[in-house]
């Protein structure tokens, strides 16, 4: 089985997190970053994790 391309359409249009519906400008960025479908406000709250961080550097 191959993978298809997510587009706009096969996502869901709510905020996993809220339920608010996403603006386009959302959409696209979920599909640029691959995901959680989260609006723009619950987007900001993510915190990329540095894996070469140790317990030292915190």
């Amino acid at each position: 089985m191959g993978l298809e391309e997510q587009t706009i359409e096969s996502l869901d249009n709510r905020c996993e997190v809220c339920g608010a519906e996403l603006t386009p400008e959302e959409l696209e960025d979920i599909l640029e970053r691959g995901g959680p479908v989260l609006c723009a406000v619950h987007a900001d709250d993510l915190v990329e994790l540095d894996d070469d961080l140790t317990e030292d550097d915190v």
